[in-house]
């Protein structure tokens, strides 16, 4: 009895030695913040990207777009893709989803040229909790509907 006690005790403490050092660090999100999603969007509407985002709430929010764009001449002429960047604050007073509209209209030069814009990376954040969404849409973004 008293070795089958040793042996459950020696493998108890194999298993939680064992365990800690395999343990890998896990990011943890605030469970207030899973919700905070696109509802729809976002897509490219002329020289605005627009979107509709839940789960946010109310106060101070600054949004950073950031991807690629390229502005077609008539010619068809396509140069090589440059990178940008926009940040916009704004101040959400009532409940419910914030309407995403970020105008770079500044980006391409001529009204008559073909504005296109991919891999863009969307950032939100409140006043009260820094980053509560950062996701990024791979490829070309879709005209909106």
């Amino acid at each position: 009895m008293k070795s089958f006690f040793s042996l459950a005790l020696s493998l108890v403490a194999l298993f939680v030695g064992t365990s800690a050092f395999n343990a890998r660090p896990t990011t943890v999100i605030p469970v207030k913040f899973d919700a905070v999603h696109f509802v729809s969007g976002p897509c490219l509407s002329a020289r605005s990207v627009l979107g509709q985002v839940a789960g946010i709430g109310t106060g101070g929010i600054t949004v950073t777009l950031s991807g690629n764009f390229i502005c077609t001449n008539k010619g068809g002429n396509d140069p090589a893709p440059k990178t940008f960047s926009v940040t916009n604050h704004y101040n959400k007073t009532t409940g419910g989803n914030f309407k995403l509209n970020v105008d770079v209209t500044s980006l391409c030069p001529n009204r008559n040229w073909t504005f296109k814009v991919s891999d863009l990376r969307v950032v939100i954040s409140t006043d009260g909790d820094g980053v509560v969404l950062d996701q990024t849409f791979a490829g070309a973004l879709a005209a909106c509907k």
